[in-house]
């Protein structure tokens, strides 16, 4: 098949999402789930700007950690931007993702390991220990072929040392029993850098939504320790300056 015919496959509003892979470095996978973490969410407003205060090198005042415009307010004081220069807001926050060399165009692929408001908890594809796989929730919303192919790409080329399988079915993780002919729709193969597609003819694992975590437990929407995640970002940010030098 061309490339063009696997982008023509119709994927439903909400597709399993199934990844499996060779286990990696943790080093690799605090890289990994620093550079694909998009926007942080969880009902820990504390937490949450405690992560933003490191990624965007501000300081946060102690009696005002748990407001939700608490980083967008430091940012603006420190850059010295009216409250309503949100130009100027998106241009520092735009910077300081480069120098962490996040993948801004990850609309289907991104992690949530650090923290999550989702019904399961913090979730994606790469764990902390390095385990590479996920069976349990749906990409989406209204994913293509083709968005999910270059998501991948990025991927690749900024983590070539991936080795891992990711299919998409025609139906969500929680309706494997409910759907007639339920089964993987394509297959994305990541190594060495590169991407390629298939038709698969079976699951790489059948997916299973959940398990589901407390709700209103603020602290199973944490996936990581402040320390962990200030010397994940640490490191990240040592590695993109190094590569600046080179």
């Amino acid at each position: 098949m061309k490339k063009e015919d696997f982008f023509n496959i119709a994927l439903p509003k909400w597709p399993a999402l199934i990844v499996r892979g060779e286990k990696i470095t943790a080093d690799q996978a605090a890289e990994i789930i620093i550079r694909t973490t998009g926007h942080l969410s969880c009902n820990s407003s504390e937490f949450v700007n405690a992560c933003q205060s490191l990624i965007y090198d501000v300081q946060i005042p102690t009696e005002k950690i748990d407001r939700y415009d608490a980083v967008t307010e430091s940012i603006m004081e420190k850059i010295g931007a009216d409250e309503k220069d949100w130009e100027s807001l998106w241009k520092y926050k735009e910077n300081k993702h480069k120098e962490l060399g996040i993948l801004e165009d990850l609309f289907y692929l991104g992690n949530e390991r650090i923290c999550s408001s989702w019904i399961g908890g913090p979730h994606g594809w790469c764990d902390w220990d390095g385990t590479i796989g996920c069976s349990n929730y749906n990409i989406g919303k209204w994913p293509t072929v083709q968005e999910v192919y270059e998501g991948w790409q990025l991927i690749a080329k900024a983590f070539p040392y991936l080795n891992l399988r990711c299919q998409l079915a025609n139906h969500e993780a929680s309706e494997t029993d409910g759907i007639t002919d339920p089964r993987p729709l394509v297959e994305f193969i990541v190594k060495d850098g590169k991407v390629k597609m298939i038709i698969p003819k079976n699951y790489i694992t059948v997916p299973e939504f959940g398990p589901f975590i407390n709700i209103g437990d603020r602290g199973s929407e944490i996936g990581c320790t402040l320390d962990q995640f200030f010397n994940a970002l640490t490191m990240v940010k040592r590695k993109m300056e190094d590569q600046k030098v080179q």
